[in-house]
């Protein structure tokens, strides 16, 4: 009886049209069919509601109409839900939220059809943007819940990126002359001039977690970094295999591994690194804090008697003012123990970004390296041979830009410029370069 009333009530809504000689009776008369298809959902009669639903659209050119929009689209994803067809739920949310990154609801269901489909790094990155949005106490305790199940199920991922890049100054060289007084005069020597060079590179991975207790998994991890240019000498080829424990709490998560790079130069094996990591996050509200620490041993093929211990300290914290706008702040420490230059560097930086409703998305990041070496070494400086111990100061600016509306597959592209400039008391070490960068990531 229910389906014979739904469809008397659809050729009413049609046979209406035509003879509706003003727009405002059009819209009105959609408004009737949005009505009556929402109580279709709350029936559960998701088929005969989305038939209904896909006959009509709202223009998008008023305040009032685009809300009307949106909620016919997630009456529409509501069906497909209903009707197990979550891929094409998924899309639609994200549909939506392209048309605002700040709709929560939308935000929480999607984050639900993710953790429907196991694909728990996703569900719990979207009910991490949904928990920075102003809700009830306890919505958020549920979201806080539910990204602490996502961490506990996770089994597996997988990365992919390519990007196309041009550097300006890819061997880092000033150029010039480089002068010394002798007893027969100045006498100088050119020095390499920069090179441009154009390349790409391609990131790929996964992990896999294998279960021993409720909270506690072996993980095992590959990844790859390559970068090809056009002059082959710069090439370089990095594979990294780290496995070790992870332990996953209800606002923290633990992963300590050893871990095995091996780094290849031009086709040739340059280096390899045994080591082991540790790295903790502590999950919040609206924010994230992290702290990972490394101690490792490298080796050079080429020069068997050199070798490098490093040990190093990343930690850093994000907040999230909103599903659309975060700042962040991170420090770097390493110590570099070697032979020929044992140093320390120290890092400090800031980033942000904001989702604009038009699907423009703005990510700004600022940090500054300072290097201090321990150890004199002989350098010229104002024409004279000099033993000094180095220190550099970078400093890294950088704009990436990317848009909601394009999707290629599942992937988004981002362009990238950074800025680099380096200040060092070896005036041979100033540098500053600029590099552009578009990468195809996957969207999340």
């Amino acid at each position: 009886m229910n389906k014979i009333i739904s469809l008397f009530i659809f050729v009413l809504f049609f046979l209406a049209l035509p003879i509706s000689s003003k727009a405002e009776s059009v819209v009105v008369s959609r408004k009737t069919a949005l009505d009556t298809a929402t109580k279709l959902v709350e029936k559960e009669e998701y088929q005969d509601a989305y038939d209904l639903l896909k006959t009509f659209a709202f223009d998008i050119d008023t305040y009032a109409s685009e809300r009307l929009e949106i909620e016919r689209l997630f009456l529409i994803a509501e069906c497909l839900t209903g009707l197990k067809r979550y891929n094409e739920a998924i899309a639609l949310y994200q549909q939506m939220l392209d048309y605002n990154p700040k709709l929560t609801r939308i935000r929480i269901e999607l984050a639900h059809l993710y953790f429907l489909k196991e694909e728990w790094y996703r569900a719990e990155k979207q009910y991490k943007f949904a928990s920075a949005d102003e809700m009830p106490a306890d919505t958020l305790q549920f979201l806080n819940y539910q990204r602490y199940l996502a961490r506990k199920n996770r089994k597996w991922n997988a990365w992919f990126s390519f990007g196309v890049a041009p550097d300006n100054n890819i061997n880092n060289a000033i150029g010039g002359d480089q002068c010394i007084l002798t007893v027969f005069g100045v006498l100088c020597r050119k020095l390499d001039e920069p090179k441009k060079a154009v390349g790409y590179n391609v990131n790929f991975g996964g992990n896999y977690e294998f279960g021993i207790t409720d909270g506690v998994k072996l993980k095992a991890e590959l990844a790859n970094d390559i970068n090809k240019y056009n002059i082959s000498e710069y090439d370089e080829t990095t594979t990294t295999f780290s496995i070790g424990p992870r332990f996953s709490f209800y606002n923290a998560d633990i992963w300590l591994a050893g871990y095995y790079t091996k780094d290849w130069v031009d086709n040739a094996e340059y280096l390899s690194t045994d080591g082991v990591k540790l790295k903790t996050l502590f999950d919040f509200n609206k924010s994230y804090l992290w702290f990972n620490n490394s101690l490792s041993k490298t080796s050079y093929d080429d020069y068997p008697d050199i070798s490098v211990d490093t040990y190093s300290l990343n930690t850093g914290y994000v907040y999230n003012f909103s599903s659309a706008f975060y700042l962040s702040l991170i420090y770097n420490y390493k110590h570099v123990s070697t032979q020929y230059a044992p140093h320390n560097e120290n890092t400090y930086g800031l980033g942000g970004g904001y989702a604009f409703n038009n699907g423009l998305s703005i990510d700004l990041s600022w940090n500054r390296l300072f290097v201090k070496y321990k150890k004199e070494r002989t350098y010229i400086k104002n024409l004279e041979i000099v033993e000094l111990k180095e220190n550099d100061t970078i400093n890294n600016y950088s704009i990436s830009l990317s848009n909601r509306h394009l999707d290629f597959y599942g992937f988004s592209p981002v362009i990238t410029y950074t800025r680099q400039e380096k200040d060092s008391n070896i005036p041979e070490r100033n540098i500053d370069k600029n590099l552009f960068n578009i990468t195809l990531t996957r969207r999340f």
